[in-house]
């Protein structure tokens, strides 16, 4: 129930896109799912770092 309220959701603030991409992620095999999020941690992690290192360099 929660997937498909959320689905909906991401189609009514047309975000098909991520809708697509999250319908996508649900038929992967779970061990596809754990690289997937641990790729998406990694990547906030680096634009994190690089905000910081921004930050710091126009002290």
């Amino acid at each position: 129930m929660i997937v498909q309220q959320t689905l909906t959701q991401l189609r009514a603030l047309k975000l098909d896109g991520m809708a697509s991409a999250f319908e996508e992620q649900l038929t992967l095999p779970t061990s596809a799912r754990s690289r997937s999020r641990t790729a998406s941690r990694c990547w906030s992690s680096a634009r994190t770092l690089t905000a910081t290192r921004t930050a710091w360099s126009a002290c």
